[in-house]
């Protein structure tokens, strides 16, 4: 017969899984949260390192411009 299910005293979004001693979340919005939340810092990180290369292209271009003006 199966054993009740433990809840972790110190976190009730915690199960205890007396067989293997893991604790299992079960808070699912909390999980997509964290998911989503991991998503943007991605694509933050992304936004930032592409205007990083076209500020480093702009600043080519400039120079370029530059170089064939003063001729």
């Amino acid at each position: 017969m199966d054993e009740p299910i433990k809840r972790a005293a110190e976190a009730p979004d915690f199960i205890v899984d007396e067989d293997r001693g893991a604790l299992l979340n079960t808070n699912g919005k909390g999980l997509q949260a964290y998911r989503q939340q991991r998503n943007e810092a991605r694509k933050n990180r992304d936004v930032h390192a592409r205007m990083e290369r076209l500020e480093a292209s702009v600043d080519e271009l400039k120079a370029l411009l530059i170089k064939a003006l003063s001729k």
